[in-house]
């Protein structure tokens, strides 16, 4: 057997919810493990959630459309 790698705890993420389901993407999501070391480990993304347009985001990918 194959040793089993440790689990990596990365610290939990405050992630705002939209208003809306959105659409959805197709692509996977990376593993915690692969994320140590990269960028993607080392971004504040609390920052970036207080300077994006969420109103903006929610209608754009919302996966219902209203017509107005």
């Amino acid at each position: 057997m194959a040793p089993v790698p440790p689990k990596v705890e990365l610290p939990e993420k405050n992630v705002p919810l939209p208003t809306n389901p959105l659409k959805s993407f197709n692509w996977s999501k990376l593993p915690d493990a692969k994320l140590q070391g990269t960028v993607w480990s080392k971004l504040d993304e609390s920052k970036l959630y207080n300077i994006m347009e969420s109103e903006s985001i929610d209608k754009l990918f919302s996966a219902y459309q209203k017509n107005e």
